[in-house]
């Protein structure tokens, strides 16, 4: 039997086994002689758990040269012209969209795609509304004559709404793939045949997953971590292949599958029934939740973070969770395919609970509630929850927080004092996508609290009575434009492990002390403040011995001594991997020589780890770069980015550097000369670059 052999490779995920119906759609979207692409409706029809979503991704890719605009669009439960325009002009913009108003709104798109060659794509397009396919036709209208819309759906009924569609009916793969699929999976593409009373088994388990891909992809996860004859008969007899719970949609092999799961991943897998369907996942602020909760057993002396992580990469491995192939991702990030989460909204339910914007109330035996923001939408927990509740979680979500195809919701969330003085139990909120301005006193009362999340909001300070959240693990205030200063009692919080205050534009002080914080692992940006008797200082950050992943230091141009920069002792933080330096408003600060000597000093201190895997300069206001940085000792170092040093004659030698694989230099106008000169940091004969 001939080795399996991958199709496609999207979003460094490899793809088996849809080549030919990539290349059918495409001939069904050219023309009759196939030279061009013809104005076109394409209805994908295929079960769920077969590929659809993954199948757009390639055909974006695959046409990618072959359209001036493209766009792939998750639809959400419920359509929603108005946001699908918004979404429409904000992938061609560029920019944010806040139109309401129908009329601009379908003129704005009209002229967004006036004779552009446009592909859209629409996954998961369950929608009969004959005013919806209105819109789509009169958007090709309006588009260059080979523009095509090409949908995914589970039901041939919906597509037929539309007149002149063609239809494309995916099928399941054949049993010969599954099984080649399936043996690569578990064996890693060795000889399964090898062991004839496995591979009896391994098929008979297999003929449970009904040739949907996904389902192989869950058990060939499970059974890749045991295997033994004996183990694989256990499962075979199993008695959950039975479970009556299994409803709907749910294949018994996923819930088998997740029957088998240890404990501790079980728990974490229904706290992501919180979630919206097609959210996507920041691995870190997921670990965050989930330690928040008491979910992640720390062991083998390892930091509860990288445990956490580990559970992840186990789901990950397990398919329950998988890498997002949405283009332009700052980073990474993951999705819960939809069978998948429709398994754990249907196994946490009446303990976990999501509320969508309709009239519903909660059941009474919650513990856990997230808000699903709608636009605009007010909202007050009086009428979901009708008497108090020993709540562990609020959470309030966008179907936009990680993702660029549905616009930003801002919830008004009313009556927030009732938050505090009720649900003083809760240990992880976040008011995230709400229009709150202030945090009212009684916000000192949660004092179980150990996750806090205000990124995005208007919020304009931080009372100082969060010096009561004695417990507190997170702190994210990121992107708060408003916020000018943490308070000077948040140096109490010593159980604090992860702070972000970042912000595009300026920054946050942070006060004098901030440097008693030595729990903290995750530290997004390290203010340094003007005022030495107010606000902290470069030699703080001596003691935050466990910093990891990226930092920035900003404010440098207020470090008035290469002693203090010493102090800091950046150069034994060996978990650093990304290193930002930011002189800020440096030029006006000091100008001349004076200011030009001490930068240089203060950057020539900041010796970082040679395990540093990037490093970013900004507004360096120096004459000369540091020895060290043209160390070649710095052999892990793949990216570095220079940015507005603007007195800077000279580029430091990086020739030598065995791992750089980036280098980015902007703004440096007064360069004249990059020195490739001899220095015993580099012995002759070495090769550059």
């Amino acid at each position: 039997m001939p080795s399996l052999q991958k199709t496609f490779e999207v979003g460094g995920s490899v793809i088996y086994g849809r080549a030919d119906d990539v290349n059918r759609i495409i001939d069904l979207l050219s023309s009759e002689d196939g030279a061009d692409f013809s104005s076109t409706f394409l209805s994908v029809v295929a079960d769920r758990g077969t590929g659809r979503t993954t199948l757009l991704h390639i055909l974006h890719s695959a046409l990618w040269s072959a359209f001036d605009q493209r766009k792939l669009i998750y639809m959400p439960e419920k359509y929603d012209e108005k946001r699908l325009m918004r979404v429409i002009i904000e992938s061609l913009t560029g920019t944010p969209c806040d139109i309401t108003d129908l009329e601009i709104l379908e003129d704005t798109v009209k002229e967004e795609l006036m004779d552009q060659r446009f592909l859209l794509l629409l996954d998961n397009f369950e929608e009969k509304n004959q005013k919806c396919w209105d819109f789509l036709s009169a958007l090709l209208k309006v588009c260059n004559e080979k523009s095509a819309v090409v949908v995914t759906t589970t039901r041939e009924a919906v597509a037929e709404v539309k007149g002149l569609m063609k239809f494309y009916y995916m099928n399941n793969l054949s049993d010969r793939l599954c099984w080649m699929i399936f043996k690569h999976c578990v064996f890693n593409g060795q000889n399964a045949e090898s062991d004839t009373a496995l591979a009896d088994i391994g098929k008979c388990l297999l003929t449970k997953c009904s040739n949907v891909t996904l389902c192989i992809n869950v058990l060939g996860g499970l059974l890749r971590n045991f295997i033994a004859e004996d183990r694989w008969r256990v499962l075979l007899d199993s008695k959950f292949w039975e479970l009556n719970e299994v409803q709907g949609d749910i294949l018994p092999v996923l819930r088998v599958s997740y029957e088998y799961l240890p404990s501790h991943l079980k728990q974490c897998l229904k706290y992501c029934s919180l979630f919206p369907k097609e959210y996507l996942f920041s691995k870190k602020l997921l670990v965050h939740m989930w330690s928040s909760q008491g979910y992640i057993e720390p062991g083998g002396g390892n930091d509860i973070e990288d445990v956490g992580l580990q559970y992840f990469d186990q789901l990950l491995s397990l398919s329950f969770f998988q890498p997002s192939l949405l283009p332009d991702m700052k980073e990474d990030r993951f999705v819960m395919p939809g069978l998948i989460h429709d398994l754990v909204q249907q196994i946490s339910e009446n303990v976990y609970f999501q509320f969508k914007g309709c009239v519903q109330r909660a059941p009474e035996s919650i513990c856990h509630l997230s808000l699903v923001a709608h636009e605009f939408l007010s909202l007050s927990l009086n009428h979901i929850i009708t008497r108090d509740k020993n709540l562990k979680s609020i959470l309030v979500l966008s179907r936009s927080a990680f993702q660029h195809h549905i616009s930003s919701c801002i919830l008004n969330l009313v009556e927030v004092d009732d938050i505090f003085l009720k649900f003083h139990n809760l240990v992880t909120l976040n008011l995230n996508n709400t229009d709150i301005e202030d945090l009212p006193e009684t916000f000192g009362s949660l004092e179980n609290l150990r996750y806090l999340s205000l990124s995005g909001t208007k919020i304009k300070r931080i009372p100082l009575k969060i010096s009561n959240l004695i417990h507190l693990q997170t702190l994210e205030a990121k992107d708060c434009h408003y916020l000018e200063e943490l308070p000077r009692t948040i140096v109490q919080l010593t159980k604090l492990r992860y702070l972000d205050v970042s912000k595009e534009v300026g920054s946050v002080v942070m006060p004098q002390g901030i440097g008693k914080l030595t729990n903290l692992r995750d530290l997004a940006t390290f203010n340094v403040g003007m005022d030495p008797s107010l606000h902290c200082g470069i030699e703080e950050l001596k003691d935050m011995e466990h910093l990891r992943g990226s930092l920035e230091i900003s404010g440098l141009m207020y470090v008035r001594s290469g002693i203090d920069a010493k102090e800091s002792n950046m150069r034994s933080k060996e978990h650093i991997e990304t290193l930002v330096l930011h002189w800020s408003d440096g030029k006006s600060f000091l100008k001349g020589d004076e200011g030009t000597e001490i930068a240089e000093v203060v950057l020539e201190s900041l010796h970082p780890s040679e395990k540093l895997k990037e490093i970013i300069i900004r507004d360096y206001p120096g004459n000369n770069f540091p020895t060290w940085i043209e160390c070649a000792h710095f052999s892990r170092l793949v990216s570095i980015i220079f940015d507005h040093s603007y007195n800077c004659e000279r580029l430091p030698d990086l020739g030598r550097l065995q791992s750089l694989k980036f280098l980015s230099i902007q703004k440096m106008y007064s360069v004249e000369k990059l020195n490739l000169s001899y220095s015993e940091y580099n012995p002759e004969n070495s090769v550059f670059f």
